[in-house]
């Protein structure tokens, strides 16, 4: 599979940047005013934590449509990860066992996450041996692109004696991305895509295997269950959303509805209120 991969900010014209272009078939992105159709952009973590809010929020409107991905590699500084998240990194000075690729960076990795809300695959080893993660993904839905992060030096020499894994770990991870949409159809309904929030979620996630007689009754759930910080009109305007989409249809959630909430982060929160009273 091609990738169009790109460098961004401070790694296009690093040293370490180089090596990753010895690995993978690259392109310097110098401008990010105009983002590509598709494809994987990698950042140096700590460039992305000093990017402001609105810097940000162009790569998350971006990354609304799938076969696209932000993944953001070492170094990292100590903290919070993105706003939007509970992602967490700190120095990492414990000794790691890990499979394939991770495997043979164990002993180069500085660095480790803290996060809830995220997703990862432990056949592709995303995880170390005692659980915690070197790499971890999120996406908004199950037809976004995904923003992704790994303490996993990409830029080592050794990689340069793992070519070939290095190739099979970085296909793995974009795979999750979804595959980029390309008539002009596709791309003239950018604008329309429905970016969640945390109003979304939360009726995703409370209507997950109820029904209801009236749209109404499922905010009316939410207020009742009291576990969510959310008001009112939030709550309205992501009902007219999720209906709108198509995502709740007939006082449930739909298919694409389901999938997407089965898609999300979110899926425990779902399965866990399910079981609670009406």
């Amino acid at each position: 599979m091609t990738i169009n991969t790109y460098l961004v900010g401070e790694l296009a014209a690093h040293r370490r940047g180089s090596v990753i272009a010895d690995i993978l078939p690259i392109e310097l992105l110098a401008d990010t005013d105009g983002l590509p159709d598709s494809g994987s952009l990698l950042m140096f973590g700590q460039n992305w934590q000093k990017l402001t809010s609105e810097q940000q929020n162009n790569f998350r409107d971006w990354l609304a449509l799938p076969g696209r991905q932000l993944l953001l590699i070492p170094p990292f500084k100590d903290g919070l990860i993105s706003s939007n998240l509970d992602w967490q990194v700190q120095l990492q000075s414990e000794s790691l066992m890990g499979d394939g690729l991770a495997a043979s960076l164990c002993d180069e990795v500085k660095y480790g996450f803290e996060a809830i809300t995220c997703q990862f695959e432990r056949s592709l080893g995303h995880s170390w041996q005692d659980g915690s993660l070197n790499t971890l993904f999120f996406k908004q839905h199950a037809t976004s692109g995904q923003f992704a992060v790994t303490s996993l030096p990409l830029w080592s020499l050794t990689c340069l004696d793992e070519v070939a894994t290095v190739n099979e770990w970085f296909e793995a991870l974009f795979n999750f991305a979804g595959i980029a949409k390309v008539s002009e159809q596709d791309s003239a309904s950018e604008k329309e895509q429905l970016i969640l929030q945390d109003a979304h979620h939360v009726l995703l996630c409370c209507a997950y295997g109820k029904s209801f007689e009236l749209g109404t009754q499922l905010i009316e759930r939410v207020k009742r269950l009291a576990l969510f910080t959310v008001n009112d009109e939030s709550l309205i305007n992501a009902l007219t959303d999720i209906e709108t989409h198509q995502l709740f249809a007939n006082g449930s959630l739909s298919q694409l509805g389901e999938d997407t909430l089965m898609a999300s982060p979110y899926k425990l929160y779902a399965d866990e209120l399910k079981r609670m009273t009406p």
